[in-house]
């Protein structure tokens, strides 16, 4: 909905019915989320690796009929108001242009409808998640499907006019959507930081786990705003080329990602430091290193593409600089096989 924003945005009655729609959708999805995964109405099923699959309730997974329904119905509405907006436009639009650059999208947001309405339907617990899987790979594609077909076109591979790149994205507008997206994400860390209760034994501890995690997140922010999103000097990726913005903008799916990744293994150093002999539990740990090392690779490449991967790779003092850099990023790794010390060192 941003990207139609972005391109058609119109403050019309039509429009503003729409918009509240997808919210509504949205709303129901998030509601149909976080829920008891202790009701006895759930259905569940195990997954893992020889006998750990029958004991070791980690490889177990839920799923309860009635949320999944209200959350594919969410999903529903939000993708039919999408369509909605995109058919209308394409009914007024004598040109065909917003057809020929949408059609293809709009196929693949229908499938992925279809398969989220197939895994209601199917009763077997084991499969719904697969269907899910599928939903979540078409809505990539679709929203994939132009920067796809321009580079089929450039080859030569691609003679239709459907997926014609016609209406291009304000890239002003984008890295200032896509800032305030990031800045949400690093907000929900601060807010899951913040919630856990730590008991008085480790309440020293607890000092030291806020201060360090609130200056990790603030560390993100700086080098996402100061060197990704404003770019190198007056070079930009979005102004490089087509393919490289939109690159650079589906980047920060990943970027968001993996930064949930720290704030989720944030909250869960700050739940399980009092249940863990030796501090937080050892999947936090991990989910903290991974997310780290995700988040600075992933901004390292947005970094270098404002200027083009060959210009970091034209001398060999930049090499070494790179070199440098991924060195940092996997150092992040690293710690995941450092073994922990007691809280009183």
């Amino acid at each position: 909905i941003d990207e139609y924003n972005q391109r058609f945005d119109k403050d019309d009655l039509f429009h503003r019915i729409l918009l509240f729609a997808y919210v509504v959708g949205i709303a129901v999805m998030l509601v149909n989320v976080n829920v008891d995964m202790e009701d006895s109405s759930y259905s569940s099923y195990r997954r893992g690796l020889g006998a750990a699959s029958t004991t070791d309730t980690r490889y177990e997974c839920k799923i309860n009929s009635t949320y999944w329904s209200n959350f594919v119905i969410g999903f529903c509405i939000t993708r039919s108001a999408i369509i909605i907006l995109y058919s209308g436009l394409s009914f007024i639009d004598q040109s065909t242009r917003v057809w020929h650059q949408f059609s293809l999208r709009l196929v693949f947001f229908v499938l992925a409808i279809v398969m989220m309405v197939v895994a209601t339907v199917e009763e077997d617990v084991t499969v719904k998640p697969y269907f899910f899987l599928v939903a979540m790979l078409l809505e990539l594609i679709g929203h994939l499907s132009t920067a796809i077909t321009m580079y089929l076109r450039r080859k030569g591979w691609w003679p239709w006019e459907m997926g014609r790149y016609h209406f291009p994205i304000n890239p002003y507008i984008g890295q200032e959507r896509l800032g305030i997206y990031i800045l949400v994400v690093l907000g929900e860390a601060l807010i899951l930081l913040l919630t856990p209760k730590w008991s008085l034994d480790n309440y020293d501890e607890g000092y030291l786990v806020i201060i360090a995690s609130i200056f990790l997140i603030y560390m993100f922010a700086m080098q996402y705003f100061d060197q990704v999103q404003k770019g190198e000097g007056t070079l930009h990726a979005c102004r490089r080329n087509i393919f490289a913005g939109i690159t650079w903008m589906w980047l920060h799916a990943v970027l968001g990602f993996s930064l949930l990744l720290i704030s989720v293994a944030i909250y869960g150093i700050d739940t399980h430091y009092d249940d863990s002999e030796y501090g937080s539990e050892d999947t936090d740990k991990k989910l903290l290193c991974i997310g780290c090392f995700v988040s600075q690779i992933i901004m390292l490449t947005m970094r270098m593409m404002h200027k083009g991967f060959r210009f970091h790779f034209a001398t060999s003092g930049r090499i070494q600089l790179l070199v440098l850099r991924l060195i940092y990023c996997f150092g992040h790794l690293v710690i995941i096989w450092i073994p922990d010390l007691p809280p009183t060192y």
